[in-house]
């Protein structure tokens, strides 16, 4: 009997060993063909970040340290200080957004901010990120320290592409990266942070193999139309809440412009949504006939270059009639 115990221990404990040896091959061979590809294509991924490793205690969570973020000092990992402060009589104006709206590559007179600093003659705070989403914006809302930074706006703009839809259900923006994305689930109507502090949970989320399942999902997720509410709702709900915690802070009512950059998936659906609920939407394939994805209006890697901003902000300034 005891034979036997010991027999049946053994069998299971030499299963475990080699289901461990495959597990963590497929985590390497995971690993090195995305490190190996994103490498060659990204300039914005740190060779320190893909090393092959698991973070348990205190994560990294990328542009989650706000706080010290936003210097201006031209480095594309950090942000932008405000444009037009010459203008501080007047009332300022808030960007939120991603790389596009913080003008990924561009010189600081080339921008959508600057732009529109200038047009309006008011100052324009850039709260833009390169690499962020919908979440960064909805972050930035919840800290104290970003109504020290800036003032009470009356027209808020957010700049949404379509990736933006993908950064909303990644735990990593990619897949050989070894810091964590922000990432927040909606319970109830109600956006919650992912406990980072949970070292199961981390071990979970550094997983390769769960990093690589939850991108393909992800990307199955969005593109099957069955999901069209569910995605639109989760975009329409960080925007609720960020004008709930901007107003409730400021004191005040103001506009909010959601600028659908390009083609958006379901854009007519979340279009409906958002002004349903009070958003002022312009989509830039509305604005003009002229094609952004040209290479007259994009840099090599897609990015608007200086001329997009040229065309685009005179007319999102006329179509709000500011």
């Amino acid at each position: 009997m005891r034979k036997s115990i010991f027999k049946a221990i053994f069998i299971i404990a030499i299963n475990i060993f080699f289901i461990l040896i495959l597990f963590f091959l497929c985590e390497y061979f995971i690993w090195n063909k995305y490190s190996n590809d994103y490498t060659k294509t990204s300039v914005l991924l740190d060779r320190k970040n893909i090393e092959f490793k698991y973070s348990l205690r205190n994560p990294e969570v990328s542009l989650t340290n706000i706080e010290n973020y936003f210097t201006g000092n031209g480095n594309f990992y950090w942000g932008r200080k405000p444009d037009g402060l010459q203008y501080k009589n007047s009332v300022p104006i808030t960007v939120f957004g991603c790389s596009f709206a913080y003008g990924q590559y561009l010189n600081y007179n080339q921008t959508f901010s600057y732009k529109l600093a200038n047009i309006l003659k008011r100052p324009v705070y850039n709260r833009a990120m390169p690499a962020a989403g919908l979440q960064h914006m909805y972050l930035q809302s919840t800290l104290d320290s970003t109504y020290k930074d800036i003032p009470a706006a009356d027209l808020v703009f957010y700049v949404m592409i379509q990736d933006h839809y993908r950064r909303m259900l990644i735990n990593s923006f990619n897949i050989a990266e070894n810091y964590f994305y922000l990432h927040y689930s909606d319970k109830k109507n109600k956006l919650v942070k992912d406990n980072y502090n949970n070292m199961l949970g981390n071990f979970y989320k550094s997983s390769y193999t769960q990093k690589y399942l939850n991108h393909y999902f992800s990307d199955k997720f969005i593109y099957n139309d069955k999901n069209a509410d569910k995605l639109t709702n989760l975009v329409l709900l960080y925007f609720l809440e960020t004008r709930k915690n901007l107003e409730k802070n400021w004191n005040r009512k103001f506009k909010f412009v959601v600028i659908l950059y390009k083609d958006i998936t379901y854009e007519d659906l979340l279009l409906k949504k958002l002004k349903d609920n009070g958003f002022i939407v312009i989509k830039t394939k509305d604005l003009t006939k002229e094609d952004l994805n040209s290479p007259r209006f994009k840099l090599a890697d897609s990015h608007p270059n200086k001329q997009a901003w040229n065309l685009l902000v005179p007319l999102i300034v006329k179509r709000l009639n500011l």
